[in-house]
């Protein structure tokens, strides 16, 4: 849910940076859909998705990362934030906070944030 003036870049704790790459978000036990990653920050990432999860859905971001030395295979933990149909993107644009990710997933950023 949107207050009423604000975005959710004015919402977010860290920056973030475009990345352009497929992801797979996994929902529950196995429901899988792919999408494609717009942003990516410490705190979380936005991806476009043809499916239109509901905010609060908890769910499993998978991804090659791009890093200094190679691509680095990222999974975290994440909650959908905000959904916003982006025709424009072709899609649901799906706002993702990381929830408890671990070192070695905020050291991958931090690598690919460096690049």
């Amino acid at each position: 849910m949107s207050l009423p003036g604000a975005s959710a870049e004015n919402r977010r704790t860290t920056d973030r940076f475009p990345l352009r790459t497929k992801v797979l978000l996994v929902v529950g036990d196995n429901q899988r859909m792919e999408g494609r990653t717009l942003d990516i920050g410490k705190g979380g990432m936005g991806v476009v998705s043809d499916w239109n999860l509901p905010f609060g859905t908890d769910l499993v971001v998978r991804l090659g990362l791009p890093t200094r030395t190679g691509a680095c295979q990222m999974v975290v933990r994440a909650r959908v934030v905000n959904v916003t149909l982006a025709g424009s993107v072709g899609g649901f644009r799906l706002g993702l906070q990381f929830v408890n990710a671990d070192a070695g997933t905020l050291s991958a950023i931090d690598q690919f944030l460096q690049r």
